[in-house]
């Protein structure tokens, strides 16, 4: 079985969530928690690395096992079953909204050229990444996100030094309602980091499941004071997505290419496709596993999964994609990041299963290689 190294694999996972912080991360920790939302930020930091330690404890206790795997063990064949495949339809709604995210900004780049058009591009490229398998995806990750991060950070050295805004920095500690209020909500942005449980038999390092929210702790943070230091705090919250308006209005003079819009648009086809493909990879893997069949086949299942992702990105509007990411993500990523992890954790450890997990893979995978 070939393997990812662990820079392949941080720079795999890290390129799988997140992918809403571009879009509207600013502007909802400005709405919920105000001048405080700087602490929002620090926060979800932490909230990222903490999330990162119970998906690296989760991994430990399911040695050469898929994430749809550990409910079978934990909850047993039907119910496992059942429960792995409540992933589908929440993943499906995030892939979906985070490619009509893209669309929404790739937008006025192409005026003339159907939504649906561009979609239907930037799905055949991510399709042919998911079947290429993940050697592909994890070693043309290693290079987008590089990209992306190295991007990300010279954008923010170039804002900082050149913005209009100075940040207005609040040291005192922040209501706790607002706090909490706006963490509730921003959860969302983790959404996609239970790739890294399928990851599991494909990484012989461990410690990439906290490694991945460390990394990209500096482009959450950088995103935010990107936002503020041009638009302020008052304009923030008028605009749909802060973050690509300000890459727009942002002109290197002298550089190779001025307008660092033109950029933004290769970055984030380069990066959208690529997190695009690591989740039509991973939910036809998961797919395969809820019908007992190895990893191996999850080819057969990618264009069956590509349809609706395409349509949720095409149908939503700004009004859907509301009542999506607040009414149905956000609820369900604390119970698919945080709840059920954590449940399965606890029974793995009340079974002993790190100790007995060759038995448990003969019962419930017996076909299967152990």
């Amino acid at each position: 079985m070939w393997k990812l190294n662990q820079f392949q694999a941080i720079m795999l996972t890290s390129s799988s969530y997140m992918p809403l912080t571009y879009y509207f991360f600013a502007g909802t920790a400005v709405e919920y928690s105000g001048y405080y939302a700087l602490w929002t930020i620090f926060s979800m930091i932490l909230i990222g690395l903490l999330l990162g330690w119970l998906h690296h404890q989760l991994n430990k206790c399911f040695p050469g096992l898929t994430g749809g795997d550990y409910h079978i063990i934990t909850f047993g064949r039907f119910i496992g079953k059942t429960v792995a495949a409540a992933y589908l339809p929440v993943y499906l709604m995030f892939v979906g909204l985070s490619i009509h995210y893209y669309l929404m900004t790739m937008k006025p780049f192409f005026p003339l050229t159907p939504v649906s058009a561009l979609g239907s591009a930037m799905i055949t490229v991510a399709i042919l990444g998911a079947v290429r398998g993940l050697e592909a995806l994890g070693r043309a990750a290693s290079i987008i996100s590089s990209l992306t991060l190295f991007g990300n950070l010279l954008t923010m050295v170039f804002i900082i030094f050149s913005g209009e805004h100075s940040p207005h920095v609040v040291y005192a500690l922040p209501p706790v309602t607002p706090l909490l209020n706006a963490i509730y909500h921003l959860f969302p942005m983790y959404l996609g980091f239970n790739l890294v449980n399928m990851l599991n038999p494909y990484v012989d390092k461990t410690w990439y499941p906290v490694l991945g929210p460390a990394v990209n702790s500096s482009m959450l943070l950088g995103n935010f004071i990107m936002s503020v230091h041009v638009l302020g705090y008052g304009a923030i919250t008028h605009l749909q997505y802060p973050f690509t308006y300000v890459i727009q209005l942002l002109r290197l003079t002298g550089f190779i290419i001025e307008r660092l819009g033109i950029t933004v648009v290769i970055v984030a086809t380069a990066f959208t496709c690529s997190f695009v493909a690591n989740h039509l990879w991973c939910l036809s893997v998961l797919t395969s596993r809820i019908f007992g069949r190895p990893d191996s086949e999850y080819r057969t299942y990618v264009i069956f999964l590509a349809i609706p992702t395409l349509l949720v990105a095409i149908i939503a509007d700004e009004e859907f994609d509301h009542i999506i990411l607040n009414s149905f993500l956000v609820p369900t990523s604390w119970i698919t990041l945080v709840v059920l992890p954590l449940i399965s954790l606890v029974t793995a450890k009340l079974k002993h299963l790190p100790h007995r997990i060759d038995r448990y893979k003969k019962r419930y995978f017996p076909t299967e290689s152990n």
